[in-house]
């Protein structure tokens, strides 16, 4: 049975400063600080009906609470509770946190049981106070003894954790059982998670879930957002997106973020409900307002994407950028390629990308990994390249496989170490068998080439044959050294010149190098300097060694010409 607690006296001693009062906020506060407010309903049409400015910024709850501390120093323990409540929640007052201990510490020592309950939450969470289990734990199980519902849910919970002393699992359930039946939602939440996780029980997720839907369904906003995930995915569950969207709805109600972010993305997915991109948008501004970045992540793909809402550029990096410093780590690798690459109109700048790889990269994130390691692998100094080993196999270790086939060039070119012939192969096969594009142009290449295996025609075009129906660049690339020197199949200078040229469409920097050299040689193609030229001076000006290489000899030797005529 839920304890009732009087605050008639505070309640009436409040009340006498703001009746009168014309701003609204002060009934908002009032409301606030009340658990069973005496003046609920006049509180509520004054708030209605009033307007926040209208006693030009005037906060009688404010003097209230001043001259409720002089009560409080009095000794009164009713004062000295609400006081600590007012000081916690910075109601009419500045919050101060040293305060709140201070007058919540001065209430227990008169037996106050909420004072001696919200004491223990400070010990027990380090809010506000020094984090102490055993000092937690010793107040909540005074409290729960004298009683308090919400005081057997927390002490039921210690049991079970066996935080600040003994673990003792079905005693701490028998005391969540109890804080359930005096009407505490959050130990309902308990017992579900409890026993869908198998916390030292044994795992029973059909009465989980029947613990976590009398949680939600008491309005426990936990619980609701607990089984809209579970429903969602499925998990200790039957999948059901249309149930999952009806607890996020009650979340996002009560004003989670969390559950606010979800519906943005089920709205725009059509999860569960049908597809609507204003009510997705909606609700990924709501969640982005509060500051989830997650759906300040979301928010800025729909600005980009122009469908749900007008494309905007500026509008999209600006949420990328706070959902990264939010520390979403998708988001820091995005900020890193749009500081990289220049995207969505906002100028190149490379020390703030790897300022925003290494964030992304520390916190894990296998792309940003890679794309710190591709970074550094083009530097000049050793502790570079180890550096982007380094990145790279980790990317490659969270099962990114386009990291595999890099990590096996790695070791096929012996950047860090002797060359390994034996794990470059290992690697490509492993990224080509995942179905990663670059891992079977790799792989092909290998075959194609025959320097770390022999050559097998029939494999390289399997395998360069699966990456170009994906697209991938280099797998062009190969297709027209196939048909440039007749590897497996006729030669046909023209066909290489066309994939060459696709190749180089998809930014693969060594085709443009080869056309150049075909337009050299007028090879299947008119003969035509000027453009070779062009080709080859663009491919050396993004970064090919071999039309550095070209560029150097012919124009040395163009100069010797010169000086002999």
């Amino acid at each position: 049975m839920k304890l009732q607690y009087d605050d008639s006296e505070i309640d009436a001693f409040v009340w006498k400063f703001i009746s009168a009062s014309n701003s609204s906020e002060d009934f908002r506060l009032y409301l606030k600080q009340f658990a069973a407010p005496a003046h609920k309903d006049e509180a509520t049409l004054k708030i209605k009906a009033l307007t926040d400015d209208a006693s030009g910024g005037q906060l009688f709850f404010a003097e209230a609470i001043r001259e409720l501390e002089k009560l409080a120093q009095s000794g009164n323990v009713q004062a000295q509770f609400h006081l600590a409540k007012a000081y916690s929640i910075g109601s009419g007052i500045e919050k101060d946190t040293d305060q709140t201990l201070r007058w919540y510490q001065l209430a227990a020592l008169q037996g106050d049981i909420r004072s001696k309950h919200n004491l223990a939450m400070m010990y027990l969470y380090g809010d506000g106070a020094a984090k102490d289990l055993p000092k937690a734990r010793g107040l909540l199980e005074s409290t729960a003894g004298m009683g308090s519902p919400e005081s057997k849910c927390y002490f039921g919970m210690m049991n079970v954790r066996g935080d600040g002393g003994e673990k003792n699992v079905m005693y701490g359930m028998e005391m969540l059982a109890n804080a359930y039946e005096d009407g505490v939602a959050e130990a309902a939440y308990f017992l579900g998670r409890i026993l869908l996780d198998g916390y030292d029980v044994m795992a029973n997720n059909d009465e989980g879930m029947n613990w976590l839907r009398r949680a939600a369904t008491m309005g426990d906003l936990d619980a609701q957002l607990e089984l809209g995930k579970r429903l969602r995915a499925g998990r200790g569950c039957t999948l059901n997106p249309h149930q999952a969207v009806e607890w996020f709805l009650e979340a996002a109600e009560q004003g989670s973020a969390e559950a606010q972010s979800y519906l943005g993305v089920m709205y725009l997915e059509a999860e569960g409900v049908p597809k609507d991109g204003a009510e997705s948008v909606r609700w990924l501004k709501c969640a982005s307002e509060k500051g989830d970045p997650i759906a300040q992540y979301n928010l800025g793909l729909v600005f980009v994407r122009g469908k749900e809402a007008p494309k905007n550029f500026a509008e999209a990096v600006k949420w990328f950028r706070r959902a990264a410093e939010g520390g979403f780590a998708v988001a820091q690798h995005r900020m890193a390629e749009i500081s990289h690459f220049g995207w969505y109109d906002v100028p190149k700048d490379m020390d703030a990308a790897l300022a925003w790889y290494n964030k992304a990269a520390r916190q894990g994130e296998p792309e940003a990994q890679l794309g710190l390691g591709i970074y550094l692998s083009g530097c000049e100094a050793p502790a570079d390249r180890e550096a982007a080993f380094k990145w790279i196999r980790l990317s490659s270790i969270q099962g990114n496989p386009r990291a595999t086939a890099i990590l096996g060039d790695f070791y096929r070119r012996g950047l860090t170490a002797q060359p390994d012939n034996k794990k470059a192969m290992e690697l490509y096969k492993k990224s080509a068998m995942a179905g990663c594009s670059l891992g079977q142009a790799y792989l092909g290449q290998a075959y194609l080439f025959g320097e770390i295996i022999e050559p097998d025609y029939s494999e390289a075009a399997h395998w360069i044959s699966m990456a170009a129906e994906q697209g991938e660049a280099r797998s062009a690339y190969l297709i027209g050294i196939m048909f440039l020197r007749g590897y497996g199949v006729e030669r046909d200078a023209k066909a290489a010149m066309e994939w060459f040229k696709t190749a180089a469409d998809r930014g693969e920097v060594i085709a443009k190098h080869h056309i150049g050299l075909l337009y050299y040689a007028g090879d299947g193609i008119d003969r035509n300097i000027d453009e070779a030229e062009k080709w080859i001076n663009e491919a050396a000006d993004e970064g090919c060694g071999e039309a550095r290489e070209w560029l150097s000899k012919h124009t040395a030797k163009s100069t010797q010409e010169s000086e002999c005529a």
